[in-house]
């Protein structure tokens, strides 16, 4: 019931620290749910072994330099060529950018497709353009067996041609959605 309690709690505090900081939030709400379920020796090990792992490190680095890519991009006059030279309309654009882009197996990827989506959404508000972003950066996880969908369903020793076909009417209807809600 205590470990329950340090979630509640952990996650409470996630939700308000996340307002001011999100690293701050996560690394806090951590902590504290340690307090509740670990002794404070495995505490500062985990702590250790997470802060010394080269995974976390690389990861923590490529995931740095992703705005540093897309500011380059955008000083450099890049960005604008990139999104100019398209053959494409507005509304494909914003919506294949952000898409392609949330296929990536990498974290960050809203930093990338955000600097596309906003050269590319000339004239639409700024909260529209990030739901743009946002939803089509989730919408192909459905069908994307490359994205959660192959180690789910290998886990779970179900057919991925099965799960795509109960998934697709889902996808079909989150295109439709967004396309009356969000590209109008």
């Amino acid at each position: 019931m205590i470990i329950w309690f340090g979630f509640f709690l952990s996650f409470l505090v996630i939700l308000l620290v996340s307002r001011k900081s999100l690293w701050l939030a996560l690394v806090i709400g951590s902590y504290l749910l340690g307090i509740f379920s670990l002794s404070v020796a495995q505490m500062l090990r985990l702590t250790w072994q997470t802060l010394s792992d080269p995974s976390v490190l690389l990861l923590a680095m490529s995931v740095g330099i992703i705005p540093v890519i897309g500011g380059i991009m955008q000083q450099s006059g890049l960005m604008d060529d990139f999104v100019n030279n398209l053959p494409f309309s507005q509304k494909t654009v914003m919506v294949f950018s952000a898409a392609f882009v949330g296929m990536l197996p990498m974290p960050g990827g809203a930093l990338l497709s955000a600097p596309l989506i906003e050269k590319s959404g000339e004239g639409v508000s700024a909260a529209r353009k990030a739901a743009i972003n946002v939803w089509y950066r989730h919408v192909l996880l459905l069908i994307y067996p490359l994205g959660m969908l192959l180690a789910t369903t290998a886990m779970a020793k179900v057919n991925l041609y099965h799960v795509v076909l109960y998934l697709l009417p889902g996808f079909a209807l989150m295109m439709l959605s967004g396309s009356l809600f969000l590209l109008r």
